[in-house]
């Protein structure tokens, strides 16, 4: 339920709070429980400097080769969301958009990763999807209170539209609740 004539509201761990306040737009977090940042930094991370050191040297001469392709574009219409783009894509924007807070190395972030891409690619042109890193991307993080990966914020055009919370990690499901999400935007009397 909308209070106050809240623009956004937020739903972690089955609680729903109006932050609307804080940014000005529609947007509904969903928690799908997972990596806590707070809770890896009390409990010293899951590896240790050394372990670190290594994967970074890995990664330094695998660049080279040329043959490191982390991500291929053609398997996803997701969007790589960053402080420079952000506002113009995402806040400015009267499409609909669902957006991924998480980090490459929460490994729920990674088990979602192939549902989120086919999800974006089946519903391109309809309902945009986007990713923010948030161990890059502090600033957007802290704006939106993510705390918890992965997150996904539901972004729409108009307060008229609540979003649907998603409760699986499965393609499936991000497109029922994203084209859910898209037929009430598209209801709706938008003015701007």
């Amino acid at each position: 339920m909308w209070s106050d004539g809240g623009r956004a509201r937020s739903v972690e761990g089955g609680s729903r709070t109006n932050v609307g306040h804080r940014f000005g737009r529609c947007g509904e977090i969903v928690d799908m429980g997972g990596c806590n940042r707070e809770r890896e930094r009390a409990n010293g991370g899951t590896m240790n400097r050394s372990t670190n050191v290594l994967i970074f040297i890995s990664f330094f001469f695998l660049s080279f080769t040329g043959n490191l392709n982390l991500v291929d574009a053609g398997d996803t219409a997701s969007v790589i969301l960053n402080s420079g783009n952000f506002e113009q894509l995402v806040m400015q924007s009267k499409d609909v958009w669902f957006v991924l807070f998480g980090a490459p190395w929460c490994p729920y972030v990674k088990s979602l990763k192939p549902e989120w891409d086919k999800a974006s690619k089946a519903l391109e042109g309809k309902v945009k999807f986007g990713e923010v890193d948030c161990d890059v991307e502090n600033a957007i993080q802290a704006r939106f209170g993510v705390t918890g990966f992965p997150t996904v914020f539901a972004f729409g055009p108009d307060k008229c539209a609540p979003p649907t919370g998603v409760t699986e990690r499965t393609a499936d499901t991000l497109e029922k609740a994203s084209l859910s999400y898209y037929d009430k935007a598209q209801g709706c009397k938008m003015e701007f």
